[in-house]
């Protein structure tokens, strides 16, 4: 039991402050995921471009694992899960220059890792 109590000075309605003062928790779980799993840490950097870079960065790396999660909503794990699954999965590609002949594959995917990738590649 509790209540909240919502104070602004501002031009904008209340109805439009509150639901926006909610919506932060969408930023604060994003911002937890980027310091947790992308290992966000403070930035090292001083330079305009450079921080820019940096936040670009992190902002791709954020983009694809809400894809990743999206992707595997079927799935009764994370996406921070799937990516601690994920780890152990390898591709090996041959080539063969002389003959011009490529070939590849995953090695020994577990049934888990398997269904995360049914799901975020097509099937082929």
């Amino acid at each position: 039991m509790g209540f909240s109590l919502i104070f602004h000075n501002t031009v904008f309605d209340d109805v439009w402050v509150v639901e926006k003062y909610f919506e932060k928790d969408v930023v604060e779980r994003a911002f937890k995921l980027l310091k947790g799993v992308l290992a966000l840490r403070p930035v090292r950097v001083w330079l305009r471009g450079h921080v820019e870079a940096h936040v670009k960065v992190c902002y791709v790396a954020y983009a694809i694992l809400m894809l990743l999660a999206f992707k595997i909503s079927k799935l009764s794990i994370s996406a921070v899960e799937a990516l601690d699954l994920l780890r152990t999965g390898y591709r090996v590609k041959l080539v063969d220059k002389k003959n011009s002949f490529e070939w590849d594959t995953i090695i020994e995917l577990k049934s888990d890792q398997e269904k995360i990738r049914n799901l975020v590649y097509k099937k082929r």
